[in-house]
């Protein structure tokens, strides 16, 4: 058979010898849409081009979220309350209801709601419940059942969900005051099977991975003490840690392997000035202390974003001003590639590993880079503008982009794209609304790993209105270029607003210094002269009347200062002559100079002031003494002192004498 472009397919022969194209049925990938007019679960083609099998439901969804295997959803709906159900995350059905309030009881107000990793249990916090018991809840999503209830009053959305759960679900933790209370086997109605005190605990992390798990600990600085953030086992053990006086708040973020954790503090605060949102800096421990260390950076700015793979072979770290880098280090946090500067805030790696999005989302323009992480190559890129919301499809082929309300109340839509930044499917809504958008979690081992596809010529470009553009019909258009002087447009520019970097493979032992440029401006040694107006230069170059004459007391003032402090030399007539430093040309700074002797009877009144200044101590002293107060060592050597003081006196006023005479 000749070539055929075939999306999924096996080769197979058959007794005749012939080859045969069987398709191979793969898992679809579903997706939800939640808008105004209701919520559809659907289905993305196999070539990404459309969204079929829409399920509608009922349209009072205020939230959606999956479990991380995508067995589990877990939807907040209702219009007088808000209550959580359990429905099939294929047909929508529904399945439990969760925290819904008893006959006359308050109404429930849930305001985020939460997951294990594999769906067992859910979590929900709202501002007032109608459990007196407490505000925070667990529930069993296959039973439908009320698992434990505790008190929580304050929320910290960068630290939800407050309980965290390990892979398997056999371990949960859980702080509390001062505490982090361990519950193995998830048994949260009984008393915690373990406790570690910690003292101003401001929060803790569970890593991921197989067993032993640990903890990442971060404790707030008070009182000219540094903040810490260390890395212990679950008996309470050390073994690594970190201290910094800039750090207000610490997020940790896991290998999932579970050996490393990388630690991202933040200030709210900039002490250098330069920026509005605070500091930030990262911090990598493994429990090595030979490892772990304080991430440098070789440019200058915030730390935008860090991910890990998804296979825990190393993480990508977006930072500095912007235009902003991002690197690729290993899992021990040695540095293996660097993908150049861009304006990009987001990194955001496929399920399965092998692609990765450098993304500029928020207040930049929306650019997309797609890299393959395997080969280290630019796949391609595209423009996805005004993007509040994202998530890549189970099998890492293509990536989903929308426009959600509220965050942005007009030009609400989504789009769906392949993983070289191809165009594949558009949906504006008008005057609808978008409210979520996002592909359904799938195990990324049930989809094998293939490499970047070619890009079909003439592809759509993702510049918002997803048409074909075709450049060859516009005919004498230049790409317009900044105003240069004649002088200047045959050579290079001097300088550039922002320090250009390409992608390139980058060294250990010279990444430090890599973020120097080279390509700074150099002033000019010498000023260029115009021919004919030599005079404006010399006027240019001269200095003005007040600096000459300030120059002038400058130096008439060090002259007479030198003339004081030069020796006096023996001239023909015997009388001593005033050496100047003119006569002798530079004065020699090696030589000590000669101190100006004061007139001896005024150094010798100087002296009896001191000596009678002493006496007078010793006389409080001995008055301190007389009335039982307890004098030091020093203070008695003082009183013994007293005759040889007033012989010194004694002395000093008989010299006195001789001098006025």
């Amino acid at each position: 058979i000749g070539p055929v472009a075939v999306w999924d397919c096996a080769l197979s022969v058959l007794s005749m010898g012939e080859l045969e194209v069987e398709t191979v049925a793969r898992p679809k990938h579903g997706l939800v849409l939640r808008t105004l007019h209701g919520t559809n679960l659907g289905t993305l083609s196999e070539d990404g081009s459309s969204i079929d099998s829409l399920v509608s439901i009922e349209p009072t969804r205020l939230d959606i979220i999956y479990s991380e295997n995508g067995s589990t959803m877990l939807c907040v709906e209702g219009e007088t309350e808000s209550i959580c159900v359990i429905r099939d995350p294929e047909t929508g059905k529904l399945i439990h209801e969760l925290a819904k309030s008893e006959p006359g009881m308050p109404e429930a107000r849930v305001s985020h709601v939460a997951l294990s990793p594999s769906g067992q249990y859910a979590l929900t916090w709202c501002r007032r419940s109608p459990d007196p018991r407490g505000n925070l809840t667990v529930f069993d999503t296959k039973s439908g059942s009320l698992v434990a209830v505790f008190n929580q009053k304050v929320f910290d959305a960068e630290h939800w969900p407050s309980i965290e759960f390990s892979d398997d679900e056999s371990l949960a933790i859980r702080v509390s005051g001062q505490n982090i209370n361990i519950y193995e086997g998830c048994k949260f109605s009984e008393t915690p099977t373990s406790r570690i005190s910690v003292s101003d605990i401001h929060s803790a992390s569970l890593a991921k991975g197989p067993t032993p798990q640990k903890l990442g600990v971060f404790v707030l600085g008070k009182k000219g003490q540094p903040s810490k953030m260390s890395l212990m086992t679950l008996d309470g053990s050390v073994l690594s840690s970190q201290s910094s006086f800039r750090a207000d708040d610490c997020i940790f973020k896991w290998s999932p392997t579970g050996k490393a954790v990388l630690a991202m503090t933040s200030t709210t605060t900039d002490a250098t000035g330069k920026s509005y949102y605070g500091e930030s800096v990262l911090y990598y421990m493994c429990g090595d202390l030979n490892r772990d260390q304080r991430v440098d950076l070789p440019k200058e700015g915030p730390v935008h974003d860090v991910q890990w793979a998804p296979d825990g072979r190393g993480f990508v770290v977006v930072y500095g001003y912007m235009p902003a880098r991002a690197t690729l280090f290993s899992a021990a946090c040695e540095p293996l590639f660097d993908f150049g500067t861009g304006s990009r805030n987001v990194v955001s790696f496929s399920p399965g590993g092998r692609f990765l999005a450098l993304a500029g989302f928020g207040n930049l323009a929306g650019r997309v880079e797609f890299w393959d992480k395997k080969t280290r190559t630019l796949v391609g890129e595209s423009s996805m503008s005004c993007t509040t919301a994202f998530s890549w499809s189970p099998c890492s082929r293509f990536f989903l982009s929308a426009t959600t309300f509220p965050r942005l109340r007009v030009d609400n839509c989504y789009k769906v794209f392949k993983h070289n930044g191809e165009l594949l499917y558009e949906k504006q809504l008008g005057t609808d609304h978008v409210y979520q958008a996002k592909f359904r979690p799938a195990p990324a081992s049930k989809f094998e790993d293939r490499p970047a596809s070619p890009k079909r010529e003439n592809a759509p470009l993702g510049n918002g209105s997803g048409r074909m553009i075709d450049l060859s019909s516009v005919v004498g258009t230049k790409k317009s270029e900044p105003y240069r002087p004649p002088g200047m447009r045959d050579r290079p520019a001097a300088f550039s607003l922002h320090e250009k970097a390409e992608a390139r493979p980058v060294d250990a032992r010279t990444f430090r210094a890599s973020g120097k440029s080279n390509d700074k401006y150099v002033p000019p040694k010498t000023q260029k002269v115009i021919p004919g107006a030599e005079y404006l230069l010399e006027e240019s170059t001269k200095p003005s009347k007040n600096a000459a004459k300030n120059r002038k007391k400058k130096e008439a003032k060090k002259a007479a200062a030198v003339s004081a402090d030069a020796p006096e030399e023996p001239n023909g007539n015997g009388n001593a002559e005033i050496v100047s430093s003119s006569a002798h040309g530079k004065v020699n700074s090696e030589q000590p100079q000669q101190k100006v002797e004061a007139n001896p009877a005024e150094a010798a009144q100087k002296r009896l002031k001191a000596l009678n200044k002493k006496m007078r101590q010793i006389s409080s002293l001995k008055e301190d003494k007389q009335a039982g107060k307890a004098l030091d060592p020093d203070q008695i050597a003082k009183i013994g002192q007293e005759s040889d003081i007033q012989a010194e006196i004694n002395k000093v006023e008989a010299e006195l004498k001789t001098l006025s005479c």
